[in-house]
């Protein structure tokens, strides 16, 4: 019982981990930045070092999501 414990723990801390990684990743995508793919890319080579992580993250918070982005699309065309 106590390995398990230990298994369940360990993956919970890895998937927190791979995520607090690629926040940067995932906050682009959610606003769709238009570098999403230069951020994917920085982050995934570069964010293991904390500055340019730090610098990915402020870069896509940096892009704010426009009234498009946010609205749902409209069903049946325009009228």
């Amino acid at each position: 019982m106590g390995d398990f414990f230990k298994f369940i723990v360990l993956v919970a801390l890895v998937v927190v981990l791979v995520w607090l990684y690629f926040w940067p990743t995932f906050r682009a995508r959610k606003v769709k930045h238009p570098a999403l793919n230069s951020i994917f890319i920085v982050n995934l080579l570069l964010g293991w070092l904390f500055i340019p992580w730090v610098i990915t993250l402020a870069w896509a918070f940096r892009h704010s999501p426009t009234a498009d982005t946010l609205r749902p699309p409209v069903e049946g065309g325009s009228a």
